[in-house]
């Protein structure tokens, strides 16, 4: 078993300097981390990491994102695995962290939202973490697998789902977000009885998604004025990102988000909506119109039409 230094050495060692990550790289674009810069020289402060991942989703050489989470973890801490799925169901929801500690509300929502769908939800109950913090990095592949499977094994059988996009892009085949279960069963929605005008945010982990969310808002009855890719910065707080995004949302009614970070963030500033609030409101009669966001930064007038690929 290579140590995290030769681990680090060897992914390092792959990476053929195309620099095709660093566009991608909000922390990059600040003056932050330049994750090609570290990758061929070692330069640069991994603690200026947004850990939005998408360095790594651009490389199909090597994993940048991977060699920041291992420098910014220590000596790998046990996982206690505590997981249990409370009561009879055919799908279990596996809220994440995020969603856990700081916005529980999403929870409530997406077990409303399934349950509209016709759909009986339990609850992965306890500290089931999809292992992508920085200090879960230097578990090795084995040590991964064996604590998700022990995490996931009260589910054993049942089609588990997440509110957080994150958490279904680290665990891959094993657990689906909840863009998927909506695309399956869109026809099982009710359209909005207003045609809202929103701005979408697919969060990082669904920014090659656009299609598929530009297909499924639009069969929800809103009108998708602008799509963004964009990151919120995470926990970072960076104003200038920060501003970017409420400039894409000027003139919309509403945010509607996929991630849970992207919600906590956007809404200290403008009418923000999780997909699972949204789907759950419908099933109880839609969202109303409301007066469109006036962004103090200026008008989204600038940007490139984001509702077309």
């Amino acid at each position: 078993m290579l140590s995290k230094d030769d681990e680090i050495g060897r992914l390092m060692s792959k990476c053929l300097s195309c620099g095709k990550c660093t566009p991608y790289c909000p922390s990059s674009a600040e003056g932050g981390l330049d994750p090609h810069e570290l990758m061929v020289s070692g330069e640069g402060d991994p603690m200026d990491c947004f850990q939005c991942g998408n360095c790594s989703r651009i490389c199909r050489r090597s994993d940048p994102f991977k060699v920041i989470r291992l420098m910014l973890s220590g000596k790998p801490e046990a996982k206690v695995v505590d997981s249990r799925l409370d009561g009879g169901c055919d799908i279990a929801v596996m809220p994440g962290c995020t969603v856990r500690e700081r916005i529980p509300r999403l929870l409530d929502s997406t077990l409303e939202a399934l349950r509209g769908l016709g759909l009986e939800p339990g609850v992965l109950e306890g500290e089931v973490c999809c292992l992508r913090p920085a200090k879960y990095a230097a578990f090795t592949d084995m040590e991964r697998r064996s604590i998700v499977m022990a995490e996931l094994a009260p589910a054993s059988g049942k089609r588990v789902v997440t509110p957080c996009p994150e958490c279904a892009e680290e665990l891959g085949p094993d657990v689906d977000g909840m863009l998927d279960i909506l695309l399956e069963n869109r026809d099982r929605i009710p359209s909005n009885p207003e045609q809202v005008t929103v701005t979408v945010y697919t969060g990082c982990a669904l920014r090659d998604r656009k299609k598929d969310i530009s297909g499924l808002i639009s069969a929800l009855g809103l009108k998708a004025a602008y799509i963004s890719d964009g990151c919120c910065g995470r926990d970072r707080g960076s104003e200038v990102l920060m501003k970017e995004r409420l400039r894409e949302s000027d003139g919309s009614s509403y945010a509607v988000t996929f991630c849970p970070r992207c919600t906590i963030n956007y809404s200290e500033n403008v009418r923000t909506i999780h997909i699972s609030e949204l789907v759950s409101a419908l099933f109880s009669g839609g969202i109303a119109d409301a007066e469109p966001y006036a962004c103090p930064y200026g008008k989204r007038s600038g940007f490139k039409d984001s509702t077309r690929w």
